[in-house]
């Protein structure tokens, strides 16, 4: 009998079939005994459920079949048992006969395991001895792939499947600043026989925290370690962000970005925006506020009455210290039908900026002028409150303007003929001005190699101004007994015949309401008696 069992051992196939989910724990295995004669047994079976694991460990898990202690395995009869957990893959069973019992031999047909939702059938159709093993492995196939993450890849894939005994693995894509797995995903799924372990693996791909201003990133893992390897905008020695705080920050530097500041003339002492030092005499956002207007080194006005294009008279009216200088100078010149009244002003002032040693350029500063960038003399004839004539004279010597200061001392003389002519009482009124200023230009890295020239930023300048003023008092002085109630001498010349060469003359009582009397004049004449009779 036992020799007729081993002749008709027949080739155990592999067969998987996908069932129902079953959502109970552990695993069921089915053992059907074969329907040949004399198949059935009442000897105790051990199975052994092989199974691999993610972590590359093997390990086994054992059933028993109680044909013996309980039912007789009766051929064309199904036993099941509850087994634990696979936690794995399975990749081998192993049948082991115990013996003993009335009829040991026995004839298996096949073996099916099932867990969550899975079946494995093996068929074995051979007889078994006592004290004999058979195995069954799961036969060699590629597994199909999970899904794939967004923003993410599966590695280990050849021809769109999972090749047998290996491993898959989810990776997030780089980028700036990329991915990672989120918690909770699989990081990487085993394939063993078209099955995989995990069952069901997933994943999904977070972006990784930005960092302001960072350009390149290295590739993190979470959500706490994202850290910046290089910042926007970094040439090397020129750099408009630095990498910082170990890399979790891109400190911003003082540069040539408009969200920053250039800060000149000054200095950036910790090389960042906040600690911009501006040089003296200057403020404000990028040190472009000038606090002090141009020196006025000297002023001087003219007022000249011009005689058939000769000047015959001349007044002066200082304006070098407004502070110091006359109200007002008067004066008499008094037009007539051939005469001109001519106003000039002179006067010089000078800016300069920092002292380049003590100041030097940041390396993107291309350029930059300060000096003095215009300069003007106003005018304007006032009589009684009301402005009878006016006028505003440029001063463009060397062509100064914004984008052409000049450093040097800046001299301008401005003449204008008045066209109105003055009536006592009148005042002509005259502010000389100049104001300093001038530009920066910026040298631009925002491209990956080289640099351009942004257009010149213009200082806010400061205006340096002086007035000074001419009254014309065109009536004559006179005596105070002209009006009545005055005993004052017009001319006290002493008797009126005297032998004494030395004359006395006394006066007192002269007056002018407007500019007051400036000086005396007096003419000595001698007098010759000349008999006209006798000459005939």
């Amino acid at each position: 009998m036992k020799a007729i069992h081993h002749n008709q051992v027949l080739l155990a196939t592999f067969v998987m079939l996908m069932t129902v989910m079953d959502t109970s724990g552990g695993s069921t295995v089915e053992i059907r005994t074969h329907g040949w004669a004399m198949g059935g047994t009442s000897s105790d079976i051990d199975m052994r459920l092989y199974v691999k694991r993610r972590s590359n460990s093997h390990t086994y898990i054992t059933c028993d079949f109680p044909c013996q202690r309980s039912d007789y395995c009766q051929r064309y009869t199904k036993q099941t048992v509850d087994c634990p957990d696979l936690n794995g893959i399975l990749w081998r069973v192993t049948l082991i006969h115990r013996g003993g019992g009335m009829s040991p031999n026995w004839a298996v047909d096949w073996v099916k395991v099932r867990e969550n939702g899975y079946s494995y059938l093996l068929d074995f159709e051979r007889w078994i001895d006592p004290d004999q093993n058979i195995a069954k492995d799961i036969p060699d196939a590629p597994c199909s792939l999970p899904r794939t993450p967004i923003n993410g890849q599966i590695s280990g894939v050849i021809s769109g499947v999972i090749q047998h005994n290996s491993y898959g693995e989810f990776k997030c894509n780089d980028g700036n600043p990329g991915y990672y797995l989120a918690p909770g995903s699989d990081t990487n799924f085993f394939c063993w026989g078209s099955y995989l372990e995990p069952k069901s693996p997933t994943a999904s791909c977070t972006v990784c925290p930005s960092i302001t201003h960072c350009k390149i990133y290295n590739h993190c893992t979470g959500s706490s370690d994202s850290r910046c390897t290089t910042c926007r905008y970094d040439r090397g020695d020129e750099k408009a962000y630095e990498v910082s705080n170990r890399g979790t920050s891109c400190k911003q530097l003082c540069s040539w970005r408009l969200d920053s500041k250039f800060c000149y003339p000054g200095r950036c002492t910790d090389n960042t925006p906040s600690s911009c030092t501006c040089a003296p005499r200057f403020s404000g956002n990028n040190c472009l506020t000038i606090d002090t207007p141009p020196v006025m080194h000297n002023c001087l006005g003219k007022l000249k009455k011009i005689v058939s294009g000769k000047e015959s008279d001349t007044v002066d009216a200082p304006c070098t210290n407004s502070t110091t200088a006359p109200s007002t100078v008067w004066t008499n010149i008094k037009l007539n039908l051939t005469a001109q009244i001519q106003f000039e002003a002179n006067w010089t002032t000078s800016f300069h900026g920092p002292n380049a040693t003590d100041w030097p350029r940041h390396y993107y500063i291309e350029d930059h002028r300060l000096g003095v960038i215009s300069a003007s003399v106003d005018w304007w004839l006032d009589q009684g409150g009301i402005t009878m004539s006016n006028g505003i004279i440029p001063c463009e010597d060397n062509r100064i303007s914004e984008d052409n200061p000049t450093s040097s001392m800046h001299d301008c003389t401005k003449t204008e003929v008045i066209p109105v002519t003055p009536q006592h009482g009148d005042s002509l009124y005259f502010t000389t001005k100049s104001t300093n200023g001038g530009y920066v230009k910026v040298r631009n890295y925002d491209g990956e190699s080289g640099y351009t020239v942004n257009p010149p930023v213009y200082f806010s300048g400061r205006e340096v101004a002086h007035t000074a003023s001419f009254t014309f008092d065109l009536e004559p002085p006179y005596h105070c007994s002209v009006s009545g109630g005055c005993t004052d001498s017009m001319l006290d010349r002493g008797p009126a015949i005297t032998k004494d060469g030395h004359i006395n003359l006394r006066w007192s009582g002269w007056r002018d309401d407007g500019a007051g009397i400036a000086e005396y004049e007096y003419e000595v004449f001698l007098l010759v008696f000349v008999c006209f009779v006798c000459l005939f």
